[in-house]
């Protein structure tokens, strides 16, 4: 992660999500990876290698929340 940030801060990205935890774990309750109350996530682990981690749908907003607080 540090790698990427430092590239999109040289290039000036605004990597601000425009969006709630709330809204975002709504929209993705929608997602083509969701099995009943299971959503698959595919988490970077560095660039060009991901791990799919399988969350109950109750947790996504905990979990959109935890990541915006690390910011």
């Amino acid at each position: 992660c540090s790698r990427l940030s430092k590239i999109y801060e040289k290039y000036q990205y605004d990597l601000k999500c425009p969006y709630t935890a709330s809204q975002l774990a709504e929209i993705a309750l929608h997602d083509k990876k969701r099995q009943g109350d299971i959503i698959t996530l595919a988490i970077p682990q560095e660039i060009g290698k991901c791990r799919l981690m399988d969350i109950p749908c109750d947790q996504l907003q905990d979990l959109f929340e935890l990541v915006f607080d690390r910011g």
